[in-house]
């Protein structure tokens, strides 16, 4: 019972930072269409605003560093080669169903619009990537991952990632981040650097773009902004 009141507060903030956020992201349109209130905040902005959050958090609960965020102190050589082979081995997973049922979207964002492909390769990682590191990774395994089991902490930082895309509408959206969620919350755990486990989030989200997968990924607000800046 103590436990369960010492954790209330920590649930509390979990519910409305991985559900209640992302509902109203995914609802926001539906939202304001039936209000006839006009408004549209960009995902990015929502993404950057609650990552500056969870950096501003960490740093006044934990002891969370600036220079955290580009520490690769605890990733060792084998680390590297197995999150390589990891990486070549879903390459080839995520390439062959679209060569073979979508040949047409088959590298077709580098192939066809390759300015905005280069826009994507660059800004992905940063504006995208690193805000979901502070929020999925760091401020989730410090803070929120004590109150649940250990035994599924790594499966409920996944869901909250998973969870966060169905702003984006489609089940496959869901599913790969559900896999990813996986992927990049073990790496974090394992080597305690959100470097490391950023840039395998990366080379996912950048190989899902360029093989033809990217339009389940897109908020359209957020292509609008990419195609205009």
């Amino acid at each position: 019972m103590e436990q369960s009141e010492r954790y209330a507060g920590k649930y509390a903030e979990f519910v409305v930072l991985f559900i209640l956020l992302p509902l109203f992201v995914r609802y926001m349109p539906e939202i304001s269409h039936k209000t006839g209130i006009t408004f549209t905040i960009p995902i990015i902005l929502i993404l950057l605003i609650a990552s500056l959050f969870a950096y501003l958090f960490l740093r006044l609960t934990s002891n969370f560093k600036p220079a955290d965020i580009v520490s690769a102190d605890g990733v060792s050589t084998q680390d590297w080669l197995k999150m390589l082979v990891r990486f070549a081995f879903f390459a080839v997973v995520l390439a062959v169903p679209i060569f073979i049922w979508k040949r047409n979207s088959f590298l077709a964002l580098p192939l066809n619009r390759p300015n905005l492909w280069i826009k994507i390769m660059f800004f992905y990682p940063l504006v995208s990537v690193l805000p979901q590191g502070l929020l999925y990774r760091a401020l989730y395994q410090k803070r929120y991952a004590p109150v649940f089991p250990e035994r599924i902490r790594i499966l409920a930082g996944a869901m909250a990632f998973s969870f966060a895309h169905i702003a984006f509408t489609n089940y496959i959206a869901v599913v790969f981040t559900f896999i990813g969620g996986l992927m990049f919350l073990f790496s974090y755990k394992k080597t305690d650097s959100l470097l490391f486990s950023n840039i395998e989030h990366a080379l996912y989200g950048n190989l899902i773009f360029t093989l033809g997968w990217g339009s389940h990924f897109f908020y359209q607000g957020t292509l609008r902004i990419i195609t205009n800046s």
